[in-house]
C-alpha cells in the first residue's frame, strides 16, 4: 500500500472560517446542529443534499480537532445576537399575524 494524503474536506478562506467543500456550508454551523439536536454525521448529511457522509465526518473531526476555537466563536456569535435581538424592530408580516391571532381570541 502506499502511503496517500486523505482528503479533508475543510477548506480555511481569507477570514479563517472553515467551509466545507463544494457545498456552501460552514463547519460552524454544522457543528452547532450537531451539537444542538444530537445529529451524528448521518443526519447532517441527510439534512443537507450537498453534503456527503465522507464531508459530514470530515465537518465533525475538524470541529473536535478544533472545539475549543469553535466554542469561543459560538460564545461571540450568540453575544453579538444577543446583543441585536432587543434592538430589532418587529416586521409588517409579524405585526399583521399577531392582529389576526387577537382578533381570533376576541
Amino acid at each position: 500500500m502506499t502511503a496517500a494524503t486523505a482528503p479533508s474536506h475543510v477548506q480555511i478562506d481569507a477570514q479563517g472560517v472553515a467551509w466545507i467543500d463544494h457545498t456552501g456550508l460552514r463547519v460552524l454551523d454544522l457543528a452547532r446542529e450537531h451539537l444542538a439536536h444530537g445529529w451524528d454525521a448521518e443526519m447532517l448529511a441527510d439534512n443537507h443534499p450537498p453534503l456527503t457522509l465522507a464531508q459530514a465526518h470530515s465537518a465533525l473531526a475538524w470541529f473536535y480537532d478544533n472545539q475549543r476555537d469553535f466554542e469561543i466563536e459560538m460564545s461571540r456569535r450568540d453575544a453579538v445576537a444577543n446583543e441585536f435581538a432587543p434592538k430589532a424592530e418587529e416586521g409588517s408580516l409579524q405585526t399583521r399575524l399577531r392582529a389576526i391571532k387577537a382578533t381570533r381570541r376576541a
